[in-house]
């Protein structure tokens, strides 16, 4: 089992993740992903994971049949400073048409501060030291230092799923130019493999973890195109993956 996770804000934003061989060139200018898999932690504090680099491969492979320019890091190299560096490079380079997708499969933590919760991913070189992992309000930084795309998403298989924090009306998918529409919008989405105290499975059928081969199967499978125009919208993606990963360990968590 993965790390304890946190839950994250019910979503009411629209974003399309268009993954067709052809949304590239139709919505998006440049497409970029960060994918980062750990299996191995030298701390004792964590445990080793069966799957995470698997999933993290996984998820790349696709992105990099669809157009993603993928950016991999995997074990010894998904340190702290590694991770936070190659979010910035893309920061740096990104415009108003472009898109971002960032998955991270490894251990989460959670700490208690007074009445608050802090979550943290936990990088390679993670201790059991909280200023040793990486906490959402660090990614929240990055975030909004790739402000400048027109849509960002995180996927987390183990992470807590407080990212942004804002929320805005979802549009009808019936209204004419529904796709032309939510692209036109400016997001930033998060979807995590569970919610607050759960433990995230790390094994599931596939050699996958469940929340990952879930995933894989929505999006390479086409199993979240729920009207079946042949794109991906971020409601759909949570509508397939929610109650389809969900069981009495876990349950996915879609937000803002």
């Amino acid at each position: 089992m993965r790390s304890k996770i946190f839950q994250s804000m019910i979503i009411l934003i629209l974003i399309t993740l268009s993954l067709v061989s052809d949304a590239r060139t139709q919505f998006y200018q440049n497409s970029y992903a960060l994918v980062i898999g750990i299996n191995e932690y030298p701390s004792p504090n964590w445990s080793r994971l069966n799957y995470a680099r698997k999933d993290a491969q996984g998820v790349a492979a696709f992105l990099t049949s669809r157009g993603f320019e993928v950016t991999q890091l995997y074990d010894t190299q998904a340190t702290r400073t590694r991770i936070i560096s190659e979010m910035h490079k893309i920061a740096k380079k990104v415009e108003e048409n472009d898109r971002i997708l960032v998955f991270f499969a490894g251990h989460g933590h959670t700490e208690r501060f007074g009445e608050q919760d802090a979550g943290y991913i936990v990088p390679y070189d993670g201790t059991y030291d909280s200023a040793t992992f990486i906490s959402m309000e660090e990614i929240r930084s990055q975030s909004t230092r790739m402000g400048t795309a027109k849509h960002q998403l995180f996927i987390m298989d183990a992470c807590y799923g407080g990212l942004l924090g804002t929320r805005a009306g979802a549009l009808d998918p019936s209204i004419p130019h529904y796709l032309q529409a939510i692209t036109q919008r400016d997001a930033r989405q998060i979807i995590t493999a569970g919610g607050k105290n759960q433990q995230v499975l790390d094994r599931g059928p596939g050699g996958h973890s469940v929340f990952t081969g879930h995933i894989l199967k929505a999006i390479k499978d086409g199993m979240a195109d729920i009207n079946g125009d042949g794109y991906i919208t971020f409601a759909e993606l949570s509508s397939y993956v929610v109650p389809a990963a969900s069981n009495s360990y876990q349950t996915p968590a879609p937000g803002t």
